[in-house]
């Protein structure tokens, strides 16, 4: 694991000297997308859910790296339990989770059409269950996010993201985002 962080550090270090340029200073992100759970809740089958994010970053002058705040992340850890035992009763359970977290990213190719990029969030997060199947107490605790993804046209950002938390409420999701600024300025190229 740390050659892997090793490696990651390196490779944004490198980028920075590379790709350096000048990019409007602040970008807005809405996104939707898919979660599946990743942690086994109480003999139930993971099933698919939502999320919801809304973020601000500050793109760094002449660097590669920008840092924010996801203002609202909200997802889902969705299960599917047994219903044979009362043929009406409710069978989804689902556990969400909305975060406020901080978050940063290394983008490796800024102010061109395609551009990969890798990130983390910290932030806190309230837990609660959406049904009432099987009791889960509601909770706030520490989130963590790792995430990666590509932006596509400045404004499309197409991407995946593992929240972690409490047991239960943790889970994998691909998003689909809409960005708005961060583009680049008239100045294309800076070394």
């Amino acid at each position: 694991m740390l050659r892997f962080l090793l490696v990651l550090l390196l490779t944004a270090l490198g980028a920075r000297f590379t790709w350096a340029q000048s990019i409007q200073p602040f970008e807005v992100e809405v996104n939707v997308g898919l979660t599946y759970p990743l942690n086994p809740f109480r003999k139930a089958t993971p099933d698919f859910g939502s999320a919801f994010g809304l973020e601000m970053r500050h793109n760094i002058a002449y660097s590669n790296f920008d840092v924010g705040m996801k203002l609202i992340d909200i997802t889902t850890a969705v299960y599917e339990f047994d219903g044979d035992s009362k043929p009406d009763a409710l069978t989804t359970h689902s556990n969400r989770t909305i975060s406020l977290m901080l978050v940063g990213d290394c983008n490796f190719r800024p102010a061109t059409n395609i551009n990969p990029f890798v990130g983390v969030g910290l932030g806190l997060g309230r837990t609660e269950a959406m049904s009432r199947i099987e009791e889960t107490p509601a909770g706030e605790g520490y989130v963590a996010q790792l995430r990666g993804g590509v932006e596509l046209w400045y404004h499309l950002r197409l991407g995946g993201q593992i929240t972690l938390g409490r047991p239960g409420f943790s889970n994998a999701a691909l998003t689909l985002g809409f960005v708005v600024g961060g583009r680049p300025t008239r100045n294309k190229i800076t070394r």
